[in-house]
């Protein structure tokens, strides 16, 4: 239902102003308060990771000392003259002693030279030395004043090895110490970091050696050392995703294959941004209340003097010639109601020329569509691929289909097979080459199988941009004319072929004439009658056989000028042939019989009868 001017909404633009500052507003807060909480994630997540690479290269340090520490007692042990005076007894009782004394090892197993154990303690069960293997690579790989740790495979727990010299600098055996990695490790089991930040002790392999709750921790997914690190010493990750994300800072042991990782909850290190952006939030939302306020007062009184405009602007849309007159106000709006005003004027004068230019417009094009339609001559419209779009009577009677079936096919369909190539060649050159048309004469074939000659001129029309945009056919059936002219070429070959023909049989008479005439002219004195009349004869027959061929030239050029009369009468053929037999050359040993009824009539010119039967006798003669 439409709505009168004076049932604008009073606040409708007021209201969707404000409603729209209102949803400027939470967009604003929103996109406010998450980039300033990522700001701050990224910052604090920054910070945390510093802090946690730092917790850990402490721990790291503190492991690596009490390792070295471990490593010293094991040296100063390895000194003591009982170990490598090679008592058993005495050996056995220092190693001991040794135990007793010292709270960090599990066990201690002296190597001779060659890498057999010699002695052997522990602390938790009884030692013998023949349950250990031999460790010769391990005796060979010690130097003097040297120690190795080594990571033991499934166990948490070092083997620490500090070589026997005697004397000083000469290697004669190595003292193993099984070192438990929680004896060195206490200040990694005992820290915290807010609620959920623990450490741990790892191999090289991400596997948990040392933890509050090594048990539990062991079992879960290993720390990606090796992409942490990436070839470093320290470095930070994360491991999982979402809300099970936790943030790991990795420091290598330079003691054995090992690390110390930091871990900590992601959301448990970024709680302070959380706050943060909660009380970010709810400041932005009372700037944006506050904001919606202003903006909804602001448009009530810009507003107000709008009101006469926009009743002019909706009667002018629903098709009234109105004008808003004059505005008593100087700033913008009144300006605007005057621009209103002069607009309108415009609006109507070119409203006036756009109808009388569209009515010409379709007077023209139905002009155009009737001539399209009434022409003669075949026409058709459609993209430049070759698709006949539109198509009118002519051309659909030349191609001998519907109007449906022509229109929607490629003009190549209608074409006889062997113009097919060369078409579409000549089609691709207008469609992206520089030629705008083209003129060709191409056959077309019917549904019937009868083939139509056409004159096809195809012009290119481009687009503003000057793209090809569609192209125009003019198709003429010249079938007639070319029929015409395949005539007139066989005419033409068949009088060059018979005045060649002719100029051959003229001078094989000629020839003979000339020689007799000689013959004559020169021994007829000497000469019998006989001979003499034989020659007389033979003169006869190719002087008529000179005559019957000069005829036949004067018959044709008599045909071609269309002046060619025949008289027709009843003729006996006998007579005919005879005469015909007898002007016949001489053949060799050839012998020409003839035998016609003499009541044979038949009605025909007697003149050009002969010449038949004489071209016909002479052809059989040649080639027969």
């Amino acid at each position: 239902m439409s709505r009168s001017a004076t049932d604008l909404p009073r606040f409708g633009l007021v209201g969707r102003l404000g409603v729209a500052a209102v949803i400027a507003g939470f967009l604003a807060a929103a996109i406010g308060a998450t980039a300033i909480g990522l700001w701050a994630s990224e910052a604090l997540e920054g910070q945390v990771e510093e802090t946690n690479l730092g917790v850990a290269n402490r721990l790291a340090v503190a492991t690596d000392d009490g390792i070295r520490s471990a490593s010293t007692v094991l040296q100063v042990a390895a000194t003591r003259r009982a170990l490598y005076s090679g008592d058993r007894i005495d050996a056995v009782s220092e190693l001991h002693n040794l135990l007793t004394n010292t709270l960090h090892f599990d066990s201690l197993v002296l190597y001779d030279a060659d890498g057999t154990p010699a002695a052997a303690a522990a602390s938790r069960y009884l030692a013998r030395a023949e349950r250990f293997p031999p460790r010769p690579d391990l005796v060979a790989s010690l130097t003097s004043g040297g120690w190795s740790a080594n990571l033991l495979e499934g166990t948490p727990s070092l083997e620490l090895a500090a070589p026997l010299e005697s004397p000083p600098g000469r290697v004669v055996g190595a003292l193993v110490a099984t070192l438990p990695l929680d004896a060195v490790t206490s200040r990694v089991v005992e820290l915290r970091l807010g609620q959920t930040g623990r450490a741990r002790l790892v191999d090289d392999e991400g596997v948990t050696l040392v933890h509050v709750d090594r048990d539990r921790v062991v079992a879960q997914e290993r720390v990606p050392v090796g992409p942490i690190l990436g070839g470093r010493e320290a470095g930070s990750g994360s491991i999982g995703s979402g809300a099970d994300e936790t943030l790991v800072a990795v420091v290598r042991l330079s003691t054995f294959q090992g690390a110390v990782v930091v871990e900590q909850d992601r959301q448990d290190a970024l709680r302070p941004v959380a706050q943060t952006r909660m009380q970010l939030t709810l400041i932005l939302l009372a700037i944006v209340a506050v904001t919606v306020a202003t903006v909804l007062l602001a448009g009530r009184s810009f507003l107000r003097p709008v009101r006469p405009l926009a009743e002019a602007v909706q009667r002018y849309g629903s098709g009234e010639r109105v004008r808003v007159g004059s505005i008593a106000r100087h700033d913008e709006i009144g300006t605007l109601a005057a621009h209103f005003d002069r607009m309108a004027d415009a609006l109507d004068e070119r409203v006036e020329e756009l109808e009388e230019t569209n009515q010409r417009l379709r007077e023209a094009q139905e002009r155009l569509d009737d001539a399209f339609q009434d022409s003669p001559i075949g026409m058709a419209t459609g993209p430049v691929d070759g698709t006949l779009t539109r198509a009118n009577p002519a051309l659909v009677a030349i191609v001998g289909r519907t109007a449906s079936a022509v229109e929607g096919e490629s003009i190549l369909v209608h074409l006889h097979p062997e113009e097919v190539e060369g078409a579409a060649r000549q089609l691709s050159s207008l469609r992206y080459g520089p030629r705008r048309a083209l003129s060709a004469e191409w056959r077309m074939r019917r549904p019937d199988g009868s083939e139509v000659w056409t004159l096809l001129t195809a012009t290119r029309i481009d687009d503003r941009e000057g793209r090809p945009a569609e192209l125009f056919w003019q198709v003429q059936d010249i079938t007639p004319r070319k029929r015409a002219e395949q005539e007139l070429l066989r005419l033409d070959r068949a009088k060059t072929e018979f005045v060649a023909n002719a100029a051959h049989e003229l001078r094989t008479p000629l020839t003979a004439l000339s020689g007799l005439a000689e013959v004559l002219a020169d021994r007829w004195q000497s000469m019998d009658p006989d001979q003499v009349e034989q020659s007389l004869e033979a003169l006869v027959r190719q002087a008529t056989r000179t005559r019957v061929l000069v005829q036949e030239l004067l018959d044709l050029l008599r045909v071609e000028s269309g002046s060619q009369r025949f008289d027709l009468r009843r003729v006996r053929v006998a007579p005919v042939v005879t005469q015909a037999v007898g002007s016949l050359p001489q053949l060799g040993e050839k012998v020409v019989r003839a035998e016609v009824p003499e009541e044979l009539e038949v009605l025909a010119d007697e003149s050009a009868l002969d010449r038949i039967v004489v071209s016909l006798l002479a052809n059989a003669a040649r080639y027969g």
